[in-house]
């Protein structure tokens, strides 16, 4: 063991701040995706102040039983207030505590990360742009993602792996197949931060096919989960959990994407409905309806959960991905060191052998 992994393995405070960072952001997950399901993005007109408030000044009488959309956006903002207090947390936990060099750079690109996204919603209110609400809602994700590559990079498995026997059964191939699953949700949250956040001009041809390939990349992702599920069986156990954790999830996913539409637009008729539908909510996104005779939505709080939970489970599709990948690498990555030493030690031992033979005769 390295001196800067000893001295890392001191304090268990960076591996604290870590999953406390992840666990906040997963609600702000949650509650962004309320925003933009009820159409709240724009519930306060200003930014970084809130109706001419500092922002954690804002009084808590009229935010907590204001509008539900003012309650929603302001939440949101004091969640993301609060990841970003933490991001800087972990940073000084990383600094005081980690002495691994890179690790220092981790923590800093997770932490502008951070920052890029709360600059990335204050222009989105401040100049009312839905290619900022698109790019917000794709580093939402990202920063989650990054926050669990947090968790495993200060945790004991990081440290403690190279005292274990790595994976025989983890090839190139298998690595290569984990990360371009990685790659294959990133872009399908990209396409459906581009549903979530259509612009006005957009024709119904242009809608459609963004909607298209958002169905055929769900199955070409939930058919890479299969394979990704498949090729852990007879890994080690740290490996199989995120695997098939993700299939699923990815599975909830594909259900919950077929309830998000018949909550929105009515279709396919065949799947229940938890409400009547409704066609009184003005919602832009009306003009690109595609759907023969389908209908908009009103967005009742069982449709807004389908909804959210649809962009929320995404989120932890990724965040999964991510863990599952960086494990795999860690993995594949110590087999040469682990080939090193047994050959080191078949060469010990056929010394030793020459030597035995030799003074026998």
């Amino acid at each position: 063991m390295t001196d800067a992994d000893s001295q890392f393995e001191r304090s268990r405070w960076p591996h604290f701040f870590a999953v406390v960072l992840a666990c906040a952001t997963f609600p702000l997950i949650w509650v962004g995706g309320l925003v933009t399901t009820y159409d709240a993005g724009m519930a306060v007109p200003d930014w970084p102040s809130t109706y001419g408030y500092n922002m954690f000044l804002y009084p808590v009488s009229t935010w907590v039983t204001g509008p539900w959309d003012l309650f929603i956006e302001h939440g949101h903002r004091l969640l993301g207030s609060l990841a970003g207090i933490l991001t800087i947390a972990v940073n000084i936990a990383i600094w005081k505590y980690d002495r691994r060099r890179w690790m220092r750079w981790a923590g800093f690109a997770t932490l502008l990360l951070v920052i890029s996204q709360g600059l990335l919603g204050g222009m989105r209110v401040r100049m009312s742009s839905t290619d900022f609400a698109r790019a917000h809602g794709v580093t939402g994700p990202l920063f989650f993602a990054a926050t669990i590559v947090l968790c495993v990079l200060t945790s004991n498995y990081w440290t403690t792996m190279r005292h274990t026997e790595s994976d025989s059964n983890i090839s190139k191939k298998s690595v290569i197949v984990g990360w371009l699953l990685f790659a294959l949700v990133f872009f399908q949250l990209v396409l459906g931060a581009h549903l979530r956040h259509p612009n006005i001009d957009w024709s119904p041809a242009l809608f459609r096919s963004v909607v298209v390939f958002h169905v055929i990349a769900a199955f070409i992702v939930f058919a890479q989960t299969i394979r990704v599920g498949v090729q852990s069986r007879k890994m080690q156990r740290l490996l199989r959990r995120p695997a098939w954790i993700l299939v699923a999830l990815v599975a909830c996913q594909v259900a919950l994407g077929f309830a998000t539409w018949r909550a929105k637009y009515g279709w396919p008729s065949f799947i229940p409905v938890f409400a009547e539908a409704k066609a009184d909510q003005p919602y832009e996104i009306a003009v690109h309806n595609t759907l023969v005779g389908a209908t908009v939505q009103n967005a009742s709080m069982s449709q807004a959960i389908t909804v959210t939970g649809h962009v929320a489970l995404g989120s932890l599709i990724l965040a999964v991905c991510v863990c599952y990948c960086v494990r795999l690498s860690r993995a594949y990555a110590l087999q040469p060191a682990k080939a090193a030493v047994t050959k080191t030690n078949s060469m010990d031992r056929a010394s030793s052998m020459t030597i035995v033979v030799g003074a026998v005769s």
